[in-house]
């Protein structure tokens, strides 16, 4: 009975582990975000003289980061987000967009080729340049960031589950 016990709060323990391993990073809040406007909607309403009063959820891969004066911003390519709002890179980009931070944002952090997801308020739009080619960039002032690991899906465990059994001799 004994035995049976402690087998049975190792399987408990075991399966609360397992669990928590499954669960993913928690999303930023989306209260108040508008999840259907995507940086090549905007890019159209500037060409009609509109500018979306909205506040949105997009992210993407960081193309560059500057600091300015109060500032630091932030050129990212747009992907559509997965359920964990994680950019998903296996898709199509959806344009460029550029990202206000107010105050400091480590460069070597948030450097190109990092993931990025953000909230924020859309603020209007900016020209800028792909090489020669000018562009018409979405701005939003950021309100919340979340900069995804460099590994993040990359190593996910490699969880395996065995069962077996074992005998042995002993000589004297």
């Amino acid at each position: 009975m004994y035995l049976v016990s402690h087998i049975r709060h190792f399987i408990t323990g075991l399966t609360f582990l397992l669990l928590i391993s499954c669960a993913s990073t928690p999303p930023l809040p989306i209260e108040g975000l508008v999840l259907t406007l995507q940086p090549a909607d905007v890019v159209r309403a500037a060409e009609n003289g509109e500018t979306p009063d909205a506040a949105v959820l997009w992210g993407g891969l960081i193309v560059e980061s500057r600091h300015l004066e109060y500032h630091t911003q932030l050129e990212i390519l747009a992907y559509p987000l997965d359920e964990d709002q994680l950019p998903d890179t296996d898709a199509s980009p959806q344009g460029r967009f550029l990202a206000d931070h107010k105050g400091f944002l480590e460069p070597l952090e948030y450097r190109a080729g990092r993931l990025v997801t953000l909230s924020g308020q859309i603020t209007g739009t900016q020209k800028g340049r792909i090489q020669s080619v000018t562009q018409i960039y979405p701005t939003l002032q950021a309100k919340q960031i979340k900069l995804w690991s460099t590994t993040y899906g990359q190593n996910a465990p490699n969880v395996r589950f065995g069962f077996g059994f074992g005998f042995g001799m002993v000589f004297h």
